[in-house]
């Protein structure tokens, strides 16, 4: 939903819940995808925040994806939903996730392992600050490398990656977080400064 204009995802369980359609297979979490498959070199970022900071528990079926922790994340280069994919497709995407849990982030890359869609981890960190204030997340994929940035910092440049196009894609777990201020430019021969996109915000 938008409210005061920002994006939130309400959902408060997977489908397959109660009231929802009961065979559907909720593998991934929720996501909006955004943008043109035709997009190779882009510089993204968008705020995020956590409306609640630890896991919530419940009763649910599913409760391991509604007890897990809350996090968001902001993708490039996505060119299917991997979840109605068959087979290895090389464009599912380059991911910037922060976790709420001691604010750990990851850069991931969408991948078929053993024939189930997840994720290779590329690179990993902790960031300071706290959990529910408002974060800026941003990533850059130029080529065939990547570079990420939280709150106008890099944490890391020149990784390599291998998807080549697709669109962006803003996602979280199934928790209360908000989205605001979605940017997307072109990327640049050399990573823009993350401090100027944030300032621009």
């Amino acid at each position: 939903t938008i409210t005061n204009g920002t994006l939130r995802q309400r959902a408060p369980m997977p489908p397959g819940q109660p009231g929802w359609v009961s065979t559907f297979d909720y593998r991934d979490d929720p996501i909006t995808m955004i943008g043109d498959l035709s997009w190779t070199n882009v510089s993204l970022g968008v705020r995020s925040k956590f409306d609640v900071a630890e896991p919530e528990h419940s009763t649910n079926p599913a409760s391991s994806k509604v007890n897990g922790n809350p996090y968001v994340q902001i993708c490039g280069r996505v060119s299917v939903y991997q979840s109605y994919a068959k087979g290895n497709y090389p464009n599912s995407g380059v991911c910037l996730r922060l976790n709420s849990s001691s604010l750990s982030w990851e850069l991931l890359e969408r991948a078929q392992i053993n024939s189930q869609e997840g994720y290779h981890v590329l690179r990993t960190g902790n960031i300071s600050g706290k959990q529910l204030s408002w974060h800026y997340l941003g990533l850059e994929l130029l080529g065939s490398q990547a570079a990420v940035a939280i709150d106008g910092d890099w944490l890391a440049t020149g990784v390599a990656v291998q998807a080549t196009h697709g669109l962006a894609m803003l996602g979280s777990s199934y928790h209360q977080v908000k989205f605001d201020n979605f940017i997307v430019h072109e990327a640049r021969t050399e990573p823009r400064n993350p401090k100027m996109v944030l300032e621009n915000v």
